[in-house]
């Protein structure tokens, strides 16, 4: 049995860990815990998370209660071409 698992059970301990796990249970918590952070965008969550349709794992969140909200900004990407409308994504501040 190869060691080489795409597969592997989504780790605790953050975004970063067990990044080669494209599992959605996996891609969701590496997305939700770098969400508790900070904003990501289309671009960060394909290149920093190994997420590709991020849309979908939004979507995912969203039913699971939990208060993403997006907008639309212009940026650069990593070979530096403009982007004018690339998707960013936060969580909402909850109300007490």
């Amino acid at each position: 049995m190869s060691q080489n698992s795409t597969c592997a059970p989504a780790a605790e301990s953050g975004p970063e860990a067990n990044i080669i796990d494209t599992s959605a249970p996996a891609q969701r918590a590496r997305l939700l815990a770098a969400l508790r952070q900070r904003a990501v965008t289309t671009l960060e969550a394909r290149r920093d998370l190994n997420v590709f349709v991020l849309g979908v794992r939004i979507f995912e969140l969203r039913q699971e209660g939990h208060p993403i909200v997006n907008r639309l900004i212009p940026l650069l990407d990593d070979q530096g071409r403009p982007h004018s409308r690339v998707a960013q994504y936060s969580m909402q501040q909850e109300v007490a």
